[in-house]
């Protein structure tokens, strides 16, 4: 019978990562039913982990794991379960997962290793855990004391996030069309054809090389971008840079490759100029090499991508900056349900803000699709938890239990 844990979206990610751990304990699948029961809506699963627990700190940090039947520990978003593996009896431990002190040194073996946690339940109990951890570098160790914002690979969806194009109705084929055969940059025009292919793949079909007219010292041209190609010892220095920028600057994009990379000079002046830089190596391979290079590949494969996808990605993108940028770090603590809470939260937004800020070229348009409805689901937690609107968080929402003060001004807005 297959366990719901591994089935549900609130719990499937917490589950692979448990059931793929060293020497996972069996879970029932009516266990799993009774941890999914116990989520309040909106929460999900952070991490499942074998642990012990009594009514005493003594003598948890040199407990075993071999030394007696193991329970089960569940993080949540917002709370600790402790389970009874036989019963699927469970305690909840609401609030910060709050530490009593790493419970083994780092070179503790491995039965030992875990983490030491003193917690209330809601209904007055106390007590006293140890949650087994395969090791305390492992990303567990992470989840406990920061959260799994910075890891998480699944979410439940979030009233107020859209939902994206069906995923399934979408190719898998690569975004990026099926490469041509090879070329080595044997000698200066071998990568002059490098980069005009480069240019066609990315965005520029009608790029052509200028041949022997050298058109103000361009090797490859078309109606939107220029590019001039360096095949030489050593690297590309600033001047020459800046003479690309200047020998059609009114041309929308200007694209520099070099066989042998750039000089900091260099780099710093393509930033100031916005010119796309790019490497070539021994084997045809052309890599981005500064932020307008990677935008400039990024966009050209998004452009090929179906209209729906190309518009819900720049979508996302645009409601998770302005989420991120609709955040005040005072509101957000103040809301907070628990001490820290906030900076758990965090790690989701950062995340989220992350993916939308350093571009990622898309396998596919289902992956891509797949990619930032994740990405704005990471974002929605924050703002979810804290009780502020997404996408923005520009107006405020009364927490559970709270009224809103009104003003003159609610009514003169």
């Amino acid at each position: 019978m297959t366990n719901p844990l591994h089935e549900d979206a609130r719990s499937a990610w917490a589950w692979r990562r448990y059931a793929g751990g060293r020497e996972p304990q069996p879970i029932h699948p009516a266990v799993g039913a009774v941890i999914l029961n116990a989520l309040l809506p909106g929460d999900h699963v952070e991490l499942i982990a074998d642990a012990v627990s009594q009514s005493t700190l003594v003598p948890l940090p040199r407990l075993s794991r071999r030394e007696r039947p193991l329970d089960l520990a569940v993080r949540t978003l917002r709370a600790w379960f402790l389970v009874d593996r036989g019963t699927g009896g469970i305690a909840v431990l609401p609030g910060t997962p709050s530490s009593a002190g790493h419970s083994s040194d780092p070179g503790a073996p491995w039965e030992v290793t875990g983490w030491t946690n003193a917690l209330k339940a809601i209904d007055g109990r106390h007590f006293y855990f140890k949650v087994f951890l395969d090791s305390l570098e492992s990303p567990e160790f992470a989840i406990l004391t920061t959260g799994a914002g910075e890891h998480i690979m699944r979410l439940p969806e979030s009233p107020g996030v859209p939902l994206p194009p069906d995923p399934r109705l979408l190719s898998d084929a690569p975004a990026r069309p099926l490469p041509e055969q090879p070329i080595l940059p044997t000698d200066w025009r071998a990568a002059e054809m490098i980069a005009c292919r480069h240019m066609r793949e990315f965005g520029f079909p009608d790029a052509a090389l200028t041949g022997g007219s050298r058109d103000n010292g361009l090797d490859v041209v078309a109606a939107e971008a220029v590019a001039q190609v360096k095949m030489q010892g050593t690297p590309v220095g600033a001047p020459v840079v800046q003479q690309l920028r200047g020998a059609r600057p009114d041309s929308p994009y200007h694209l520099f490759y070099s066989t042998s990379g750039y000089t900091a000079s260099a780099l710093e002046a393509a930033g100031e100029l916005d010119v796309c830089l790019f490497r070539i190596d021994g084997s045809g391979a052309v890599t981005a090499v500064n932020q307008d290079a990677r935008s400039l590949e990024h966009s050209g494969l998004l452009a090929a991508m179906p209209d729906e996808v190309v518009s819900y990605v720049r979508g996302v993108r645009q409601r998770v900056t302005e989420a991120f940028l609709g955040t005040d770090i005072d509101r957000a603590r103040a809301r907070e349900l628990y001490s820290g809470q906030h900076l758990r939260l965090w790690g989701y937004l950062n995340r989220a803000v992350e993916n939308v800020t350093k571009e990622r070229v898309p396998a596919s348009p289902r992956s891509s699709v797949i990619f930032h409805h994740h990405t704005e689901l990471l974002a929605a937690v924050y703002f979810r938890e804290l009780g502020i609107p997404y996408p923005g968080g520009a107006r405020d929402q009364p927490l559970p239990g709270t009224a809103t003060v009104e003003t003159l001004d609610d009514y003169y807005a």
